[in-house]
C-alpha cells in the first residue's frame, strides 16, 4: 500500500502496520528510548489509535503500546510493510 517512499508516521490511518525507515529526524532522547524498545530502522510497528485533536499517536510493537506525540510522530519517516 504504502510502497514507494518513506511518509510521516502522522499520515498513516490506524489499523495499518508500516515499518520504520528512519529516526533520525526525531529527538535523541526519544529515539535512544524506542530503540531500547527494540524500535530500529526496519521494525514493523502498527498503529493502534491516533489521539483526537492532536493528541499522541498509539503504536504497537511486540505487546507494547507506545505513544508518541503528534511533533515527533511527523518526523518519524515510515514506508509500507
Amino acid at each position: 500500500m504504502y510502497l514507494c517512499s518513506a511518509l510521516q508516521l502522522t499520515s498513516i490511518p490506524s489499523g495499518h502496520s508500516v515499518r520504520v525507515h528512519s529516526l533520525d529526524g526525531i529527538d535523541l532522547l526519544l529515539r535512544r528510548r524506542l530503540m531500547d524498545l527494540g524500535i530500529r530502522e526496519g521494525t514493523k510497528i502498527s498503529i493502534t489509535r491516533r489521539g483526537l485533536w492532536g493528541g499522541p499517536i498509539i503504536i504497537e510493537y511486540k505487546g507494547q503500546f507506545i505513544g508518541i506525540r503528534q511533533r515527533e510522530a511527523r518526523l518519524l519517516e515510515v514506508v509500507g510493510s
